[in-house]
């Protein structure tokens, strides 16, 4: 109930750390630096938030569920809340204060205290996406499911755009999604711009439908109305941003068949066709090419590791001999595959970072390796030269 410290510490001082805070929360928290590296952005224990909510021990009666008659298909969970006390309790605990830390030793309380179920700061540092968990709590479904607002805020707290007003995730139909903005982020390598996604079937599976969903861009000010970016097949799971921010991969999955695809689009030429840089069978996990690697921009948002046209792709390398992982680099233009790497038979070793690269040369990497006799361990290695 004390909440953890937060501290920072100076490279060169390093033996003398300051504590920036004894509130961080521990419930729905999180800490990311803000842009300009100079302050983090957290969750605190609201001040003054009072003793946690006691039962009553004299019973008001049945606890009483009643159903409105829709029919609605439903997962089964466990840990639900059951009462008006796990209610009170889910409240007390889940609500936090949202503020800039920093390092001098500052503190600046965005808003009002609130249930948050994210937080992020645009990458110009001037906005936060907020999401906001709202009642009614539900007895059937999780957090994840209870009402949400979708909002943007200023640094002062106050509300510059309202994205999404999310009922209650009742009636979406299994392997469905929610109608209305989802996934909704910002655009790395771009100041202040949202994108999201819309179900352009009714978020139905079983709908037919030529395009299931689309993607949409809105950007400071957020006067306007939302740009249409493109539009998938089948539904997306996700865009990847390239160093290019004009450049984007967009994975899609085709329910039907098991089949997931991914294009990258030119954003600067709409209309063109996407570029096919992955189209497979879930299945087959032995061609699968691996995810993108991702690294943190100045703003701390994520674009793809790139040296030219060149990007990187780490796999897990499933084979009949079990799984090899593996390190390649693909060209965006060419769709050429050169393989850097691959763990050898009888150790399971996998890249877990790529230390220094460059368009000429092999990259320097980190390796993770272990046998069946040895624990884990990591080890530097320049794969130009195998030192």
């Amino acid at each position: 109930d004390k909440g953890q410290q937060l501290w920072t510490a100076s490279v060169d001082d390093p033996a003398n750390p300051a504590m920036l805070t004894d509130r961080l929360s521990t419930v729905l928290g999180g800490v990311d630096w803000m842009p300009a590296g100079d302050s983090v952005i957290c969750q605190l224990t609201p001040p003054n938030r009072g003793s946690e909510p006691v039962a009553d021990s004299t019973p008001v009666g049945p606890n009483i569920q009643e159903s409105s008659g829709n029919k609605s298909p439903t997962r089964t969970y466990q840990d639900l809340l059951s009462n008006a006390h796990d209610e009170a309790l889910f409240e007390y605990y889940a609500t936090n204060q949202l503020a800039v830390l920093g390092v001098d030793g500052t503190t600046n309380e965005i808003g009002e205290p609130a249930i948050f179920g994210g937080i992020s700061v645009s990458p110009d540092g001037q906005h936060i996406l907020v999401t906001r968990v709202q009642k009614p709590f539900s007895y059937l479904m999780t957090m994840r499911s209870f009402p949400q607002k979708i909002e943007v805020w200023s640094l002062d707290g106050d509300m510059e755009h309202l994205v999404a007003d999310v009922p209650m995730a009742e009636n979406i139909p299994i392997e469905g999604v929610r109608t209305g903005p989802r996934s909704v982020d910002w655009k790395s390598g771009e100041p202040a711009t949202l994108v999201w996604t819309e179900a352009l079937d009714g978020g139905d599976p079983n709908v037919e439908a030529e395009h299931r969903d689309r993607m949409v861009s809105l950007a400071a000010p957020f006067k306007t109305e939302p740009y249409e970016l493109l539009k998938t097949a089948h539904r997306a799971f996700g865009m990847s941003v390239m160093d290019d921010p004009t450049i984007v991969m967009v994975t899609d999955y085709d329910r039907d068949r098991r089949w997931v695809r991914s294009r990258m689009h030119d954003l600067k030429q709409p209309g063109t066709t996407p570029v096919t840089m992955m189209d497979r069978s879930i299945r087959d996990r032995y061609n699968d090419p691996g995810r993108i690697v991702m690294t943190p921009d100045e703003t701390g948002h994520v674009r793809a590791l790139q040296d030219g046209d060149w990007v990187y792709r780490l796999g897990s390398g499933a084979s009949p001999k079990g799984n090899l992982p593996f390190i390649d680099r693909q060209n965006l233009k060419t769709q050429e595959t050169e393989r850097l790497w691959r763990c050898d038979e009888g150790v399971y070793e996998s890249v877990v970072a790529i230390a220094e690269h460059s368009l000429d040369k092999k990259p320097t990497v980190i390796i993770s390796s272990e046998a069946p006799e040895t624990p884990p361990n990591y080890h530097l290695v320049n794969l130009e030269t195998g030192e």
